[in-house]
C-alpha cells in the first residue's frame, strides 16, 4: 500500500521522499503536519485510488528495482548485495 511522508531534515523524512518519488508518486509527499493529514485522509476515502495503487504496486516495486537502485546504490554496493545474495541461495 501506498505510503504518505512528511518531508523534513530528518533522514527517515529524505528517504521516504526518495521512495515515493521514485516510484512516481510524488503527491503523497506533505510539506506539513496538516498537509499529511490532509493527504492521508484524502487517500483513506478514494477507494479508487488505493485500488488503482493496488493493482500497480508491484509493478512500480520491479521499475524500483530495475531502474531504482542503479541511481541509489553505487556499483561496487550492487555487486556486493548480489554477491550475498548468491552465497545465501548457495546454502
Amino acid at each position: 500500500m501506498p505510503v504518505i511522508t512528511l518531508a523534513g531534515h530528518a533522514h527517515v523524512s529524505r528517504v521516504g521522499v526518495t521512495l515515493l518519488s521514485n516510484v512516481g508518486v510524488p503527491d503523497l509527499i506533505a510539506d506539513s503536519p496538516d498537509g499529511y493529514v490532509r493527504l492521508a485522509s484524502a487517500l483513506a476515502n478514494d477507494i479508487a485510488r488505493l485500488d488503482q495503487f493496488r493493482s500497480t504496486l508491484r509493478q512500480r516495486h520491479g521499475a524500483i528495482a530495475a531502474d531504482g537502485c542503479s541511481r541509489l546504490l553505487p556499483a561496487t554496493s550492487r555487486a556486493a548485495y548480489r554477491q550475498m545474495w548468491r552465497a545465501w541461495c548457495e546454502r
